[in-house]
């Protein structure tokens, strides 16, 4: 008995020294007067069609001009590595072909089943319907941070009535552009 309550006060001293939520240890808020042209975006994502539902991470650096998305399985595993930018897209899986496409759009209907544009989830964002949304589309936002002149949310969900894709952003980090 003495054994198991030192190993549950063991397991329960790790588990609340891993919370970066303590008091006195909360990040400072997000400040922004002016949106950033470049920035680095860590994120949930979901990926649903009917039943199917696929999960993954992405890592999104947007600069220059360009976007790098890094997508991970929720274990670790890369998955993608995607990097689009004025002279098209480049799609790198582990163990296949890299494929090049004129958008994202064309490699996101491909193998996501859904199209996206980057510029779409960055308008998203900063809270503004992005202006070239296909009809019938649906674009939820809830969960604002910032205390500045913009704000972000992170919570964006776009719909097309038979796919949806969620995205949970769990940190924003402003660029020099």
């Amino acid at each position: 008995m003495k054994y198991r309550l030192a190993a549950v006060s063991a397991a329960l001293v790790l588990a609340v020294s891993g919370c970066g939520n303590l008091p006195g240890h909360a990040p400072a808020p997000l400040q922004l007067n002016a949106e950033p042209r470049s920035f680095v975006v860590d994120a949930r994502f979901a990926v649903q069609r009917g039943t199917d539902t696929g999960l993954a991470r992405l890592h999104w650096t947007r600069s220059g001009g360009s976007d790098d998305w890094m997508v991970t399985a929720v274990t670790g595993q890369t998955l993608a590595h995607v990097v689009s930018g004025p002279g098209g897209v480049l799609l790198e899986q582990l163990g296949w072909p890299p494929v090049r496409a004129a958008s994202l759009r064309e490699i996101s209907s491909r193998y996501l089943g859904i199209e996206i544009e980057p510029q779409w989830l960055a308008d998203a964002l900063f809270g503004r319907t992005p202006k070239d949304l296909p009809p019938g589309w649906k674009l939820e936002l809830d969960d604002k941070e910032g205390t500045g002149a913009v704000q972000i949310y992170k919570f964006i969900k776009l719909d097309t009535g038979n796919v949806g894709m969620r995205f949970i952003i769990e940190k924003f980090e402003p660029l020099q552009d």
